[in-house]
């Protein structure tokens, strides 16, 4: 990919001497997609970031220095994919290059990576690629949405496990969320905290700037601990699985448009719902495509728009 650098694929054992000129390693193992049914990828955005920081720790190496550093990969389709994407992504967060360049090194073989599904269970009628998440981090990063240098991995590796809140930060606007209950933990980890309550969630919300709350779908909580704490709420059911209605779109993006603060947005996921108005906001406002769109929020939170959402946002 540069002098230095490549990308490999093989089910076989590589030994080598201390005295090669070539480094090899991998990262199947440490750098997994944890899939929701048929899905394997993207990986998320913390794991891209842990990759490029793993990488610059290899450039950087004095034993390295004069070694060419390869990327070993499984052959099977969702190592190769996920690992093309971090060296492509790499290329283009390290190097700055545009999505075209840093996907160029691979465009020739691309043919044989296979596209990114949904995380729905029914048959996959969408598809995203490498260089359609390329697009999406590239626009996002470009147009201010997403700031690299100050993601806090280890507070976005905490906050979006079941057990501490199941939330992610789409933007500085955006917070999606999986529905708070009734009911659950709430205990003390160094400086963070699990947000899986009502009260844990409500602290989170207020001590970053969070000023209302949209829930799209049926009622699990009561919402007037956020209403008692400052935090407006606001009911934009429609059902699961399905496309919003033309009201509820409205509604949501006059809400955008005029609330001050950042909005958390969550139906019973918090992925299919929610990822899909989030998306079609970001189309209308600062023109995405709907792939580039769709890979952003996947690779900020896994999983997000599921089935005719995609097809709807691509309409």
């Amino acid at each position: 990919m540069i002098d230095k650098l490549y990308l490999t694929w093989t089910n076989k054992p590589i030994t080598v001497s201390a005295r090669s000129s070539i480094h090899y390693f991998t990262i199947d193992d440490k750098l997994r997609y944890t899939s929701f049914f048929a899905d394997f990828g993207p990986l998320n955005i913390a794991q891209v970031i842990k990759f490029c920081d793993l990488l610059n720790s290899k450039f950087k190496s004095e034993d390295l220095k004069n070694k060419k550093i390869v990327l070993v990969s499984g052959p099977d389709n969702d190592r190769r994919a996920n690992s093309a994407f971090l060296m492509c992504a790499y290329m283009l967060l390290v190097f700055n290059l545009t999505p075209d360049e840093a996907y160029q090194p691979i465009e020739d073989i691309a043919y044989t990576f296979e596209p990114y599904r949904d995380a729905g269970y029914g048959p996959a009628t969408y598809f995203i690629t490498i260089k359609h998440c390329l697009q999406g981090l590239y626009k996002a990063i470009k147009i201010g949405l997403l700031d690299i240098d100050s993601l806090d991995v280890e507070e976005y590796e905490f906050y979006e496990k079941v057990e501490n809140g199941d939330l992610n930060w789409i933007t500085k606007k955006f917070i999606a969320f999986a529905s708070p209950k009734e009911h659950g933990k709430d205990f003390n980890k160094k400086i963070l905290y699990s947000a899986n309550t009502l009260d844990g969630i409500v602290r989170y919300f207020k001590e970053n700037g969070v000023t209302c709350v949209v829930r799209l779908n049926n009622k699990l909580y009561d919402n007037r601990k956020f209403i008692e704490a400052g935090i407006n709420h606001y009911e934009f059911y429609f059902p699961d699985g399905t496309i919003p209605p033309d009201h509820i779109l409205f509604k949501f993006f006059e809400l955008c448009e005029t609330n001050p603060g950042s909005i958390a947005i969550h139906c019973k996921a918090g992925l299919g719902r929610t990822g899909t108005l989030i998306g079609a906001y970001l189309m209308k406002t600062y023109k995405f495509l709907a792939s580039e769109v769709i890979a952003f929020l996947r690779l900020m939170r896994p999983g997000c728009v599921v089935g005719p959402q995609q097809n709807y946002l691509q309409r």
